[in-house]
């Protein structure tokens, strides 16, 4: 393949990656913003968007096999410390000090603080969810980033179909043995590592195979496969936990994963269309301050809800959380993306 193909193709694996953050992060806020005030059915549609979560994990293994083969486990490590704890670090820390003063979170204290400083609070169900529940998730994907030398190993030993075998079966293993040990209602068990370790392997294949052949796993024209996943797959999601308990709520995360990839997919092959394409240019400019959008609009919107709308109706709020709350956020979360841009560059 020639130079500019490759050129081309680059260009183009850039912009649907940055698309599909963007998508998942805006869909994981719709889901927060208007969590606990819509009633059903509204609330299980809303609920869809926090289904964003599997899209990221895929996208991290996705990129990170790409940039690993250039780089040492070292230099692995400094860049993921820098892009990923550093900003996680100075945010905490300005909410746990912000907490002394206005107490947001009147339940959390030092000890919760050092739980996210020194890593514990992802074995402590006590904390685990201290100072906003949804940084579950940098507990579960600092787990992933330590992993990944390793996996990056086991790939190469099995292969990549026998790798995918092998993370399949210990995720799923994983969520059996959880669910028999009826500990699936357990954030440090149900939202760990191995919870997402077959979405973050799917990724690291996706990556190896772009890298080997240009595979763009993007590149779907068939709409009706994409729409019968994302139907398909959001209804047995739906399903499951109705009809199978607490093994359907934890095994629910396969078919929500394929649905919401499959909506991504048929998302970002509409918005580029030339009449849609204003849209995708606002959700890629997102992908770029993602991280530190998640990291802030749960702390604004908890701050917001519980010193300012308390009072107000729900529908009232919901309307606030999206023409305040949500540009105020993006506004911050575009700072503080410049300040670990620098900080990121003088410490590297």
């Amino acid at each position: 393949m020639d130079e500019l193909k490759l050129t081309a193709l680059s260009k183009q694996r850039i912009e649907f990656i940055d698309f599909a953050r963007g998508f998942s992060i805006l869909s994981i806020v719709l889901y927060h913003y208007s969590l606990g005030l819509v009633e059903e059915p509204w609330s299980k549609l809303i609920s869809y968007g926090g289904f964003g979560v599997h899209v990221f994990v895929v996208l991290s293994g996705f990129g990170l096999n790409i940039s690993f083969n250039f780089i040492s486990v070292k230099d692995f490590y400094k860049r993921r410390f820098l892009k990923i704890l550093l900003p996680y670090y100075l945010f905490i820390s300005f909410v746990f000090i912000f907490n002394q003063f206005i107490q947001v979170y009147p339940d959390d204290n030092l000890y919760a603080f050092l739980g996210h400083i020194l890593f514990f609070k992802m074995f402590d169900e006590s904390i685990v969810t201290s100072f906003g529940y949804y940084l579950w998730f940098v507990s579960m994907i600092l787990q992933l980033y330590i992993a990944h030398p390793f996996l990056v190993r086991l790939q190469q030993y099995f292969g990549k179909y026998r790798f995918f075998v092998c993370i399949l079966t210990i995720s799923t293993a994983w969520l059996l043995l959880i669910t028999v040990l009826n500990f699936e209602n357990m954030r440090i068990f149900n939202s760990c590592g191995l919870t997402f370790l077959w979405e973050f392997g799917v990724g690291m294949i996706l990556g190896s195979l772009f890298q080997e052949s240009q595979y763009i796993f993007w590149d779907i024209q068939n709409k009706f496969l994409l729409v019968t996943c994302i139907i398909l797959g959001a209804g047995v999601a739906a399903i499951l936990p109705a009809k199978a308990g607490g093994l359907g709520s934890t095994l629910n995360i396969f078919p929500a994963a394929l649905s919401f990839t499959a909506l991504t997919i048929l998302s970002y092959s509409l918005c580029s269309k030339r009449i849609l394409g204003w849209l995708k240019n606002r959700i890629i400019f997102v992908a770029h301050i993602s991280y530190e959008l998640y990291l802030i609009h749960g702390f604004l919107v908890t701050s917001a809800l519980k010193f300012l709308f308390s009072n107000f109706n729900h529908n009232l709020v919901i309307l606030l959380n999206f023409l305040v709350i949500l540009p105020f956020a993006v506004l911050l979360a575009f700072l503080f993306s410049r300040l670990n841009k620098q900080l990121y560059r003088a410490l590297l």
